[in-house]
């Protein structure tokens, strides 16, 4: 199937981050006795997954802003007008519980601000296949 040049690199990024998260999960669930380690090991492991994808996403469209959900912006032009808009669907709380039904969106927006934009191209992946 042939897909857009913007959606192949998100589902590229998309597809590096299902490789990655899957060791991270498999290491998880040997720490499921203790809350507070599987809490940390989860969110450490969530920091990492959103550096590998803006890392992902900066090496070809560098000049393209990254939001998350979270409210974490990694600003990179102020006047490019385009965004990528990443979010985690059903939270890194699911993850920490070993639950495998962790997926990620990443779109791809266009827009003077952040309120007004519209989506060009939007991919959802379930990261972790059990």
């Amino acid at each position: 199937m042939r897909f857009s040049s913007n959606l192949n690199i998100i589902v590229k990024a998309l597809d590096s981050a299902a490789e990655f998260i899957l060791r991270d999960y498999n290491e998880l669930q040997y720490i499921q006795n203790s809350l507070s380690s599987r809490i940390k090991f989860a969110n450490s492991s969530y920091k990492r997954l959103k550096s590998l994808i803006v890392k992902d996403l900066s090496n070809i469209r560098s000049d393209y802003d990254i939001y998350f959900t979270d409210n974490e912006n990694h600003l990179t032009n102020k006047n490019s007008g385009y965004f990528y808009h990443i979010c985690p669907i059903d939270s890194i709380e699911n993850y920490s519980r070993g639950n495998s039904d962790f997926a990620m969106a990443i779109s791809l927006c266009y827009g003077k601000s952040y309120e007004d934009s519209k989506p060009i191209s939007v991919a959802i992946k379930k990261l972790i296949y059990s």
